[in-house]
């Protein structure tokens, strides 16, 4: 019906954190194989966050019968901010966030154990 579509485009920047819990890692040495154990909890996102001061609104078509509210606004937002973990980790995002924590456990086993002479594995 004409006069009935309400419609708007825009955009703002936002930050996603991947991680996992530290306080839940298991690390176990055996001296005899000079084999370091390092099991990991499940790397998950952490947090989303919009910049609310970076919205830009491109286009904004109101119709007197159905208008677009704040209230639309943040369920867009809550929205995008789903759409965007999910596009995050289809991307990999979280394969990431398990190498860093993975590099991070490394080099501070580094400080303990010369990695020379012991393996590092994860699980």
């Amino acid at each position: 019906m004409p006069f009935t579509d309400s419609k708007v485009i825009f955009s703002y920047d936002g930050r996603i954190k991947a991680g996992i819990d530290f306080g839940e890692v298991d690390v176990s040495v055996n001296e005899l194989t000079k084999t370091i154990t390092v099991k990991l909890p499940e790397v998950k996102i952490l947090n989303s966050e919009v910049f609310n001061d970076s919205l830009i609104v491109y286009d904004e078509k109101n119709s007197p019968f159905n208008s677009f509210t704040f209230e639309d606004m943040n369920l867009s937002i809550s929205e995008l901010k789903k759409s965007a973990e999910e596009t995050a980790i289809e991307k990999g995002f979280l394969e990431t966030a398990l190498e860093n924590a993975e590099n991070i456990i490394k080099t501070s086993i580094s400080g303990f154990y010369d990695l020379k002479k012991y393996e590092v594995r994860f699980e």
